[in-house]
């Protein structure tokens, strides 16, 4: 038994006792992270890796993960989220950049130990990341080489890396980190690059460099509460953020057009100032007093709208007076009524305790932040993953519609339409793209049904009433469509603006012409006329009123 200890002994001192692959593993896992960033709407703006280089929450990521965010977060895999407090010193030549974790409950994290020297050309190297969001993600290669460039030494290996691998740590055969995965040669097969690193890597970084480009991030002295949630119907608006300044309180929002038309229009949005109840407000949730708009980036008339394309990603603030008391639970909505955009029972006392990471709404916004860039081929991937990790998501499902649509493979966009609708028979979104898609191929009772079926689910909303009256009239059905145009204009408030919409009496002044009572036609003519802002409705309203 003695001399078989002793043999082992020398064993290991021969060999190092180096570690096993799963146990290289289950150590790279327990010191590794996904960051994620946020821009200065307080929107995702992208993900990373990372890990940690002491136990008190010293991590280390590539400067371009956190570049241009003004907050961001990391994950462990066990789920623990912290945000990330400061930069410590940074190189954007480089590329690496050093932070510490808010850690109030001084937790003590597993920590990367470097390598004393770097792997030899043809070993095994290892990378353990979060490539495109999938955490902890463990691939194997090689070193193929090592080569100097503009970040300075860097080793060439074929462990296989995505976007979002970066800042991840490229390890040893004995589990030891001696590069951070960097950048890759789109195009080609494993052909990955990480900065050489070693226990003295930080003082080749400046401790002002990152500030000096990113004066926002963490820098707000104000109350910057990130959000970002979806309305309590609807997907198409996210509140990303809301500001509490000495002089202003600012609602950040995003816009994304996601509604198919049938001529391939965009999608206009404006919010109006002065409009009290009937506009966009914060309500303290716990008084019921509420603080209206005073201004916005959006266009605040209805002719001056701004067009967003299908897709289209447009951000915008709302501004509102200072509220100088700390709300705690707080309601946004955009006039009153169902029809209108609520975001309701928002504890801010919650939010601004824990930066917290809503996965799934993170990558779908990087999704259509892809397809903003013209990325494609991102977006669809992102979506394939998401939708294998949540196959039921009604929103994904829609995003991929619309790209199949974007791709003029309308036969896929109807298969994910069918598929959206057949996972929540209540997704309204759905329904009206498939009416949009019906009306364009001229199928206007299959527009007419799917319509129907959206009037069943929000039956206070004019505009469904006006497109379902629109299909009526190019399928000959006047008096249906007449009915419809008198329920449009009985649930529209006169005080919300769609009253005074001009689109809707000149539709109804149509479907008086094809019943021969001109005499109406003639009167919708002439009030669409007299409140349109329109050039192109003037004109047509000119042409028609010659014809009565």
């Amino acid at each position: 038994m003695t001399i078989i200890m002793v043999v082992c002994a020398i064993a290991c001192c021969i060999t190092g006792c180096q570690k096993s692959l799963k146990q290289i593993i289950a150590d790279a896992e327990s010191a590794t992270f996904t960051v994620y960033t946020y821009d200065e709407y307080g929107s995702p703006s992208g993900s990373g890796s990372g890990f940690f280089i002491s136990s008190d929450g010293v991590g280390v990521t590539n400067w371009h993960v956190l570049d241009e965010s003004v907050k961001a977060v990391i994950k462990t895999l066990e789920g623990k989220e912290y945000e990330i407090d400061s930069v410590l010193c940074a190189s954007s030549k480089k590329d690496i950049l050093v932070f510490r974790v808010k850690n109030p409950m001084n937790i003590k994290f597993d920590k990367m130990t470097f390598a004393k020297k770097v792997p030899e050309k043809g070993d095994k190297v290892y990378n353990i990341g979060s490539p495109r969001g999938f955490e902890a993600s463990f691939s194997e290669g090689v070193v193929s080489s090592y080569r100097e460039d503009s970040h300075g030494g860097i080793v060439q290996t074929t462990a296989p890396v995505s976007p979002g691998s970066s800042g991840s740590p490229l390890l040893n055969e004995d589990g030891d980190v001696f590069a951070i995965t960097t950048f890759k040669i789109r195009g080609t097969e494993n052909v990955n690059f990480g900065v050489l690193m070693n226990k003295d890597f930080r003082d080749d970084l400046d401790s002002k460099a990152f500030y000096k480009s990113n004066k926002r991030f963490n820098s707000e002295k104000t109350d910057f509460v990130l959000l970002n949630i979806l309305p309590d119907m609807g997907s198409d608006i996210v509140l990303n953020a809301v500001e509490f300044s000495p002089t202003a309180t600012i609602l950040y929002m995003t816009f994304t057009n996601m509604h198919l038309t049938p001529d391939g229009s965009g999608w206009k949005i404006y919010a109006e100032t002065g409009k009290k109840d009937k506009g966009l407000y914060i309500e303290d949730d716990d008084n019921k007093h509420r603080y209206y708009m005073t201004s916005s980036t959006l266009a605040t008339e209805r002719n001056k709208a701004e067009e967003v394309g299908i897709a289209e990603v447009l951000q915008f603030k709302v501004y509102f007076p200072a509220i100088k008391n700390r709300m705690s639970n707080i309601n946004v909505m955009w006039g009153e009524g169902d029809k209108n955009v609520h975001f309701s029972s928002i504890n801010l006392d919650e939010y601004r305790e824990q930066l917290s990471v809503d996965e799934l709404g993170y990558q779908r916004a990087l999704a259509l932040k892809y397809t903003h860039e013209g990325a494609w081929g991102s977006t669809i991937e992102t979506l394939f993953d998401l939708l294998e990790k949540n196959p039921s998501d009604a929103i994904s499902i829609n995003m991929m519609a619309i790209l199949y649509y974007l791709l003029d493979n309308n036969t896929s966009a109807l298969a994910y339409i069918e598929e959206a609708i057949e996972q929540n028979p209540n997704d309204v979104l759905a329904y009206l793209n498939r009416a949009a898609m019906y009306e364009h191929d001229k199928k206007y009772s299959a527009a007419i049904k799917d319509l129907t079926s959206v009037i069943n689910i929000a039956s206070e909303h004019p505009e469904y009433y006006f497109t379902r009256a629109r299909n009526y009239y190019k399928g000959d059905y006047y008096t249906n469509a007449l009915e419809d145009m008198k329920k449009c204009l009985e649930v529209s408030d006169k005080e919300d603006g769609y009253a005074s919409n001009p689109y809707f009496y000149e539709l109804r002044a149509y479907i008086y012409y094809s019943l021969n009572d001109k005499s109406s036609a003639q009167r919708d003519v002439e009030k669409a006329y007299r409140i349109s802002h329109d050039d192109e409705l003037d004109k047509r309203l000119s042409l028609f009123y010659e014809l009565l």
